[in-house]
């Protein structure tokens, strides 16, 4: 029975991994800025995760901030832009993280090993995990520009 049950398992989760492997999801092109007190936060990786709670399934899509806070997404397989519908917004200080914890020299975000002065969390826990994050974002066509502000 157990043998069954287990053989049973195997093959719905096979045949559904297959299944999503072509799948193509409507993508739209996403672009923005990420803002702290009204002012522009450098080196701050931003993901968009498809909102499962709200029926949007596909890829997550990322983007690292530039100097003037701004970002493109692009989902991990290179393809620009993001699914269409609601995300849950999650931010990485990689600033931050780059002076807590080593990364590889090799890592694809690149790095910017220098002193900035004294260690500042510029964003709060919360904003960085799928599940507490208050960071809510629509992908609309044809195309979507947003502003992420936070304190």
């Amino acid at each position: 029975m157990f043998r069954r049950l287990a053989l049973l398992t195997v093959g719905v989760v096979t045949t559904a991994f297959t299944a999503c492997q072509g799948q193509q999801f409507p993508m739209v092109p996403v672009e923005g800025v990420v803002l702290k007190d009204g002012k522009p936060l450098d080196n701050v990786k931003v993901e968009f995760h498809p909102d499962r709670e709200s029926g949007v399934v596909g890829p997550r899509s990322i983007g690292l901030t530039d100097a003037s806070g701004r970002f493109r997404l692009q989902t991990d397989a290179g393809e620009d832009g993001a699914v269409v519908g609601a995300h849950r917004v999650i931010l990485v200080d990689v600033d931050y993280l780059e002076r807590t914890a080593p990364i590889p020299a090799d890592h694809p975000i690149k790095l910017k090993h220098k002193d900035k002065g004294p260690l500042v969390k510029r964003i709060k826990d919360d904003c960085s995990e799928y599940y507490r994050t208050p960071l809510r974002q629509e992908a609309k066509k044809p195309n979507s520009t947003v502003t992420i502000e936070i304190k």
